[in-house]
């Protein structure tokens, strides 16, 4: 996986030319679901990529071919697609994931609205794939965006609310949960918590703007204030609207010292709260490489006016103060009265295509206060790890099959060990078995121990 933190939307380019982004059309749910089952069943076919991933034209016998007349007349009619000549485009970017359609808009060639929906981008999966996926009453997907969130949320709780201060957000979510039947959600417009003043929930979600920049013109991208203040508040308020036991995921950009740990500023914005904590942290960039890293929209690479808007970027960040920008997530459970933990882990990548139960088992691995010395008499679990082995054949690495890719090396015997942890041995009789296969050449306890107890901290054995 590439940086999880930037966005690119493609440029429209074969429609007319727009000033303000088109008005989003409501099929009705038969046209809806119509359409839907058309993007599933033709999603590998050129009339479908080039008009809603590239944005160009397709003839409108090739339209026909695909949608039928009917469909095809209603699509124009209500603005998804346009006509010119006996070419049809796309007003529209729509993408497929994981089953769901979702249409989100193009840029425009003479420049982004202030109100652009962002079509579903690296970070967005990225906050889909380490949400925790428990059955939940109440769930909430603060800025919802194009939906993504709010449909995935969907699935797995009885109610969602979806938040955003821009109305177009709230519009294109309302269409996308068309199109893929789903109707257990609600749509509030406002800034960050204040639809939701004196509401609680099981689950929050929020992929809420976050890129610090000096201009203020893009309502997905750039976040309130000067610097990470917006971010940071939006994670202390978070316990307030948590029901007890309930997590929240928030994706995020913060600011620490060029020779600070880049942890300190999401540990000190956490410590007073009831919540347990864990910061997946991907990578700290820069002034000048976080500058190049977000300016993009409007401008062509390699220009006088990317050079130009890069080094007003960058110059103002430095007048500023503003010496590293981390970026990474925060996931926090709800748990008042007890002892709260803090934890940092580094990762820039995902294993499979969910490591939200990979964060679960961090969070209960979090809570046991284990030494070595207590895995004798444990039972444990080694369920969905994926073994590496060398030339040899012998076990050398251990990594879950879908998870935070967190690899650990280990040694063939302790391997051995692990292959026979199924929820009915203690540690002590999963050794003793290993040693009596003499497969692998038996270790000192002491070496073997703390690798063990390293792998049920890290969510990779669980205790049965």
């Amino acid at each position: 996986m590439s940086s999880i933190s930037q966005e690119i939307s493609p440029k429209q380019t074969a429609s007319p030319q727009r000033l303000s982004a088109p008005r989003v059309p409501m099929l009705s749910e038969s046209d809806a679901l119509e359409f839907h089952r058309i993007i599933l069943d033709h999603q590998n076919e050129d009339t479908i990529h080039w008009l809603f991933t590239i944005a160009e034209t397709v003839s409108f016998d090739a339209a026909k071919t695909t949608f039928g007349c009917p469909l095809l007349e209603t699509l124009i009619e209500l603005g998804l697609l346009g006509k010119s000549a006996n070419e049809i485009f796309s007003y529209f970017h729509v993408q497929l994931y994981k089953g769901m359609v979702f249409v989100s808009d193009y840029t425009l060639p003479q420049g982004t609205p202030h109100d652009l929906v962002m079509p579903i981008g690296p970070s967005s999966k990225f906050l889909e794939t380490i949400t925790i996926r428990k059955k939940v009453d109440s769930a909430l997907d603060l800025g919802c965006g194009c939906g993504l969130q709010t449909l995935f949320l969907a699935v797995h709780s009885r109610l969602v609310t979806a938040t955003d201060i821009n109305p177009r957000c709230l519009t294109l979510t309302a269409l996308n949960a068309r199109l893929n039947n789903i109707h257990n959600i609600e749509l509030l417009e406002g800034s960050y918590f204040e639809p939701v003043h004196g509401r609680k929930f099981d689950l929050i979600v929020s992929n809420a703007p976050y890129v610090i920049t000096p201009d203020k013109t893009q309502i997905y991208r750039d976040a309130k204030g000067s610097g990470d203040q917006a971010i940071l508040n939006v994670i202390r308020q978070i316990p307030g609207f948590l029901n007890d036991g309930g997590y929240a995921h928030v994706l995020a950009t913060w600011l620490h010292k060029k020779r600070q740990a880049p942890e300190e500023t999401i540990h000190a914005a956490v410590k007073q709260l009831p919540v347990d904590t864990l910061l997946v942290y991907e990578r700290s960039f820069s002034p000048i490489q976080y500058a190049k890293e977000w300016v993009y929209d409007d401008i062509q690479r390699g220009t006088l006016p990317f050079y130009w808007t890069w080094l007003q970027w960058a110059s103002w960040y430095q007048r500023m103060g503003m010496e590293r920008f981390a970026f990474g997530s925060v996931t926090m459970r709800m748990r008042a009265g007890k002892a709260n933990w803090f934890r940092t882990e580094t990762a820039q990548q995902i294993a499979g295509e969910s490591a939200g139960g990979h964060i679960h088992q961090l969070f209960l691995a979090g809570d046991h206060e284990l030494n070595p010395l207590d895995l004798w008499e444990t039972k444990l679990i080694s369920s969905h790890l994926e073994v590496k082995k060398d030339e040899k054949g012998e076990v050398r690495r251990i990594q879950m099959k879908e998870s935070l890719v967190m690899p650990i090396k280990v040694s063939p015997f302790v391997g051995q060990v692990i292959g026979h942890f199924d929820g009915s041995r203690t540690l002590r009789q999963a050794w003793e078995k290993a040693i009596s296969e003499e497969i692998a050449v038996p270790e000192k306890e002491a070496d073997v121990l703390p690798i063990l107890l390293t792998l049920v901290n890290n969510g990779y054995l669980t205790i049965a």
